[in-house]
């Protein structure tokens, strides 16, 4: 008996495994066409991609592939017009995140309250952000239009003043970009900041307001620390969106019609000169390493931002 017992103790664990292992076949079952699909669109692209940025591929079947190595990147570093998007994006960059972060947050203070109007105002505040981009870039494109037919020039002319050519000047880019950058993404910060307000105990706004604390400190000793994690988000998530712009740039400088980019490059970002080079001129290679190097730029930049985020939040 003691022999039987052991035998059957003995050969207990191998089934146990098998059972283990037919208990979960299913989950990876599931996961399988997900994997599949995430594989061959998205990983594979990307493999992909870098193997060409390191080639002179132009897209065309009968010329033939040859390895250079880093040359497309160190072409690009001395690319004035790489130069050019570079700086356009990073004033972009700048000023959509910073405004649009600022203003999410006195909106969401503002309407936090719990009432009729200001439901009604969070909706109109947020709308903008859930239409469609590409309708309402071309209906800014037709409000600044530099002819007397664009809606801006017909008040301005109107009310007796010049024509003011909004698209035919580059000093004009930059602030109508952030604009309706910030017109359309502002609603969508006042959301997550709103989120982040009601996690806030109220009790800590009582035992402050006990101790003789006012609004204004309240808010800098209590909102904005405990804000620390949402505003990160927002910033983070700002950053990498403006550095992908390329749908307002595209139409409001005229892509469609050749110019790409506007005035000398008022309009450039990285985005649209990267589909310049590569279904304009057909430098395949060339737009696949510069979509790696602003990738680069996106994961420096957000480390660095998610670092300073965890360091402030420990000092709490």
């Amino acid at each position: 008996m003691t022999a039987i017992a052991s035998g059957f103790e003995a050969a207990d664990p191998e089934p146990r495994r098998q059972s283990k292992f037919s208990k979960y076949l299913p989950l990876y079952g599931m996961m399988l066409p997900f994997l599949l699909l995430f594989f061959v669109f998205t990983v594979w692209p990307l493999v992909r991609s870098f193997q060409l940025s390191l080639t002179d591929y132009t897209g065309i079947a009968t010329k033939e592939i040859n390895f250079i190595g880093l040359d497309n990147y160190s072409a690009l570093l001395s690319d004035e017009r790489f130069q050019t998007s570079l700086w356009n994006i990073g004033r972009y960059v700048f000023f959509t995140v910073t405004l649009n972060t600022i203003i999410g947050v006195i909106l969401a203070v503002i309407l936090q309250a719990q009432g009729k109007f200001n439901q009604i105002a969070r909706t109109l505040f947020f709308m903008p952000s859930v239409t469609a981009g590409l309708a309402t870039v071309v209906v800014w494109q037709y409000i600044f239009r530099s002819d007397k037919y664009g809606l801006m020039n017909t008040l301005v002319t109107s009310l007796g003043g010049d024509i003011i050519p909004f698209l035919g000047r580059p000093t004009y880019y930059m602030p109508i970009f952030v604009f309706v950058s910030i017109w359309g993404g502002c609603g969508m910060t006042m959301i997550f900041i709103l989120a982040g307000l009601k996690s806030i105990n109220r009790e800590l706004y009582e035992a402050a307001a006990i101790d003789g604390a006012n609004s204004w400190r309240r808010f800098w000793t209590i909102t904005l620390p405990l804000l620390r994690p949402t505003l990160l988000y927002v910033v983070v998530t700002g950053i990498i969106g403006a550095f992908q712009l390329f749908d307002m740039a595209y139409i409001i400088s005229g892509g469609g019609l050749g110019s790409m980019g506007g005035p000398l490059d008022a309009g450039l970002t990285p985005m649209l000169y990267l589909y310049y080079l590569g279904f304009t001129r057909f430098s395949i290679g060339k737009a696949s390493a510069l979509a790696w190097m602003l990738f680069l730029i996106i994961i420096i930049f957000s480390l660095i931002l998610m670092r300073i985020g965890r360091f402030t939040d420990d000092t709490l």
